[in-house]
Protein backbone atom coordinates (compact mmCIF):
# COMPACT_ATOMS: atom_id res chain seq x y z
CA UNK A 1 0.00 0.00 0.00
CA UNK A 2 2.93 2.37 0.39
CA UNK A 3 4.01 1.91 -2.95
CA UNK A 4 0.58 2.91 -4.23
CA UNK A 5 0.69 5.88 -2.15
CA UNK A 6 4.03 6.51 -3.41
CA UNK A 7 2.61 6.51 -7.21
CA UNK A 8 -0.24 8.93 -6.69
CA UNK A 9 1.93 11.16 -4.92
CA UNK A 10 4.12 11.54 -7.91
CA UNK A 11 1.14 11.34 -9.81
CA UNK A 12 -0.35 14.11 -8.31
CA UNK A 13 2.94 16.66 -8.13
CA UNK A 14 3.46 16.03 -11.85
CA UNK A 15 -0.01 17.26 -12.99
CA UNK A 16 0.14 19.80 -10.52
CA UNK A 17 3.18 20.99 -12.22
CA UNK A 18 1.49 20.45 -15.64
CA UNK A 19 -1.60 22.83 -14.96
CA UNK A 20 0.59 25.33 -13.27
CA UNK A 21 2.42 25.73 -16.40
CA UNK A 22 -0.33 25.89 -18.59
CA UNK A 23 -1.70 28.11 -16.48
CA UNK A 24 1.70 30.91 -16.63
CA UNK A 25 1.61 30.32 -20.44
CA UNK A 26 -2.00 31.35 -20.71
CA UNK A 27 -2.12 34.08 -18.27
CA UNK A 28 0.97 35.55 -20.28
CA UNK A 29 -0.25 34.99 -23.62
CA UNK A 30 -3.43 36.88 -22.35
CA UNK A 31 -1.77 39.64 -20.99
CA UNK A 32 0.56 40.46 -23.68
CA UNK A 33 -2.57 40.59 -26.63
CA UNK A 34 -3.99 42.97 -24.19
CA UNK A 35 -0.04 45.31 -23.67
CA UNK A 36 1.26 45.14 -27.13
CA UNK A 37 -2.01 47.37 -28.80
CA UNK A 38 -1.96 49.57 -26.03
CA UNK A 39 1.98 50.15 -25.99
CA UNK A 40 1.58 50.58 -29.65
CA UNK A 41 -0.91 53.21 -29.41
CA UNK A 42 1.12 54.58 -26.67
CA UNK A 43 4.34 54.83 -29.39
CA UNK A 44 2.43 55.95 -32.35
CA UNK A 45 0.77 58.96 -29.89
CA UNK A 46 4.34 60.28 -28.86
CA UNK A 47 5.86 60.00 -32.22
CA UNK A 48 2.66 61.89 -34.12
CA UNK A 49 2.96 64.35 -31.09
CA UNK A 50 7.09 64.49 -31.82
CA UNK A 51 6.20 65.14 -35.61
CA UNK A 52 3.69 67.60 -34.83
CA UNK A 53 5.43 69.87 -33.19
CA UNK A 54 8.48 69.10 -35.41
CA UNK A 55 6.35 70.65 -38.26
CA UNK A 56 5.03 73.52 -36.99
CA UNK A 57 7.96 75.93 -38.71
CA UNK A 58 7.01 73.96 -42.22
CA UNK A 59 10.04 71.47 -42.43
CA UNK A 60 10.83 68.06 -40.77
CA UNK A 61 14.79 67.79 -40.12
CA UNK A 62 15.87 64.49 -40.50
CA UNK A 63 17.28 65.15 -37.25
CA UNK A 64 14.05 65.17 -35.84
CA UNK A 65 12.67 62.56 -37.48
CA UNK A 66 15.25 60.57 -36.03
CA UNK A 67 14.53 61.84 -32.52
CA UNK A 68 11.16 60.92 -33.00
CA UNK A 69 11.97 57.34 -33.94
CA UNK A 70 14.30 57.18 -31.08
CA UNK A 71 11.51 58.01 -28.83
CA UNK A 72 9.17 54.77 -30.55
CA UNK A 73 12.58 52.42 -30.11
CA UNK A 74 12.15 53.42 -26.37
CA UNK A 75 8.45 52.90 -25.80
CA UNK A 76 9.15 49.62 -27.36
CA UNK A 77 11.35 48.42 -24.98
CA UNK A 78 9.78 49.27 -21.67
CA UNK A 79 8.03 46.66 -19.95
Amino acid sequence: MSELAQLLTAIGGLVAMVLGAVGGLVTTLRTSRRERPAAAARGATRVYEQLEKAAEDGDITADEFAEAMRLLREEGEQP
